[in-house]
């Protein structure tokens, strides 16, 4: 009875329908980013939005957005994302929020 009323009133509800709704918006939109980031050829420096652990594993993969293991590599960086920082990546990586100078694009 406790998973039915939890199910109901806590994850059916429409403000976390909602919430999850743009979360998937965002991580959706972080993916196509950092996918086509990948795939600049010749302009490595759009490779400068990922950690530089990350940068390094492009480096031997290549620039090949089609190379399972870069997708790999795009994926990883996204899901080691604290919902705070996937939300501020998004807003600075799309123009919405210009955040600092000081601070990495992705921590």
């Amino acid at each position: 009875m406790l998973k039915g009323l939890t199910w109901r009133y806590v994850i059916e509800s429409r403000p976390l329908s909602n919430q999850r709704f743009g979360e998937r918006q965002i991580i959706a939109s972080l993916f196509r980013i950092f996918l086509a980031a990948v795939g600049t050829q010749g302009h490595r420096d759009d490779w400068s939005i990922f950690p530089e652990y990350d940068r390094e594993m492009l480096e031997d993969v290549g620039p090949d957005p089609s190379n399972d293991d870069a997708v790999r590599i795009v994926i990883d960086s996204i899901s080691s994302l604290i919902e705070a920082q996937a939300i501020e990546t998004y807003l600075r990586l799309t123009g919405i929020s210009r955040g600092s100078i000081m601070d990495p694009a992705i921590p």
